[in-house]
């Protein structure tokens, strides 16, 4: 009789610690996962930055062609009209919306294919033109 009792006392012990220490890391938990949202936003950012910074050199001196290789990610998405491209991308049910304006016009395009690609950007009479290969 007093093994059975000392058995259900360590593990009723065994238990409380178990479950103290799961209450303490819970917090950490949490920042985990904010670190990737705020990951997953600055690899976007990034990504526009790289797309905006090749326009304006290719306009800048159009005999050029910019070209590089690019990751997108997941749910981000790239519309080029006129004169405006338009950034979309979803972190966290949140939609975010990028607008840039520039001075030539784009040749239209939509483009949402996550993963690595070859970005090329060239002018042609004054139109801009991006490839994604």
């Amino acid at each position: 009789m007093p093994e059975i009792l000392e058995k259900s006392l360590m593990i009723g012990f065994g238990i409380t610690l178990l479950v103290i220490f799961l209450s303490m890391i819970t917090p950490f938990f949490k920042l985990i996962e904010n670190y990737n949202i705020e990951s997953d936003f600055k690899n976007n950012l990034t990504c526009i930055s790289i797309i905006n910074s090749g326009i304006t050199r290719t306009i800048e001196n159009p005999s050029l062609n910019f070209s590089c290789v690019i990751e997108m990610q997941e749910n981000f998405s790239i519309f080029a009209s006129g004169n405006k491209i338009k950034y979309t991308f979803i972190i966290d049910n949140i939609e975010y919306d990028f607008t840039y304006e520039f001075i030539y016009k784009f040749l239209t395009i939509f483009y949402e294919k996550p993963g690595y690609h070859i970005l090329k950007i060239y002018i042609i009479s004054e139109v801009i033109f991006l490839n994604f290969l």
